[in-house]
């Protein structure tokens, strides 16, 4: 069964979404992006993107002691289809 933390972080990251998706944000317009960049596109903070890239569920590489994140891994998350966010979903709701 999850735990009530859990739940709460998962309803976060749909909040997250939702507040991106109403807020219309353009996609910046290069391939490889920073966190800044990336936390402007989801609607969120630089914070709660780090934490999504330590829980897996957004995949970054590190570029000149920076994290990067591919547009399509974004792209990706945003629609729900990353890998590993769909594991983690299954072990919150299916707990």
């Amino acid at each position: 069964m999850a735990t009530f933390e859990e739940l709460q972080q998962k309803l976060q990251q749909q909040e997250d979404r939702i507040t991106a998706l109403e807020r219309g944000a353009p996609a910046p317009n290069r391939d490889c992006l920073t966190e800044k960049d990336v936390a402007g596109w989801l609607g969120c903070t630089v914070a709660t993107v780090r934490k999504y890239t330590e829980q897996g569920l957004l995949p970054a590489t590190w570029k000149n002691a920076e994290r990067r994140y591919l547009r399509e891994d974004v792209e990706k998350y945003m629609r729900g289809i990353s890998p590993r966010a769909k594991e983690y979903r299954r072990g919150v709701s299916g707990s």
